[in-house]
């Protein structure tokens, strides 16, 4: 048994195959999460966007990851880890 002062926040869950998935919703999303957790979220934005999505996605979870789960999109292998979609 684990004693807890209250229960433990849920992490908000994204699906990629869903409309959160597309790269400008996961932008909004992580400069949101940013501005709550009173971040700069431009640098963040920049490393984002200067690769392919997979590179976006990566850099999302690189930053917010440990407040939010990705599911994977179906053809997340399709996504080169250089050079976007094959």
């Amino acid at each position: 048994m684990t004693l807890v002062a209250r229960k433990p926040a849920r992490k908000h869950v994204i699906d990629l195959n869903g409309p959160e998935g597309n790269a400008w919703s996961v932008l909004g999303i992580g400069s949101n999460l940013a501005r709550a957790m009173n971040i700069d979220f431009e640098p963040i934005r920049k490393e984002m966007m200067s690769g392919d999505y997979r590179h976006l996605v990566e850099t999302f979870d690189k930053h917010f990851g440990e407040h939010v789960d990705l599911i994977l999109p179906n053809n997340w292998d399709d996504y080169r880890k250089e050079g976007g979609a094959a």
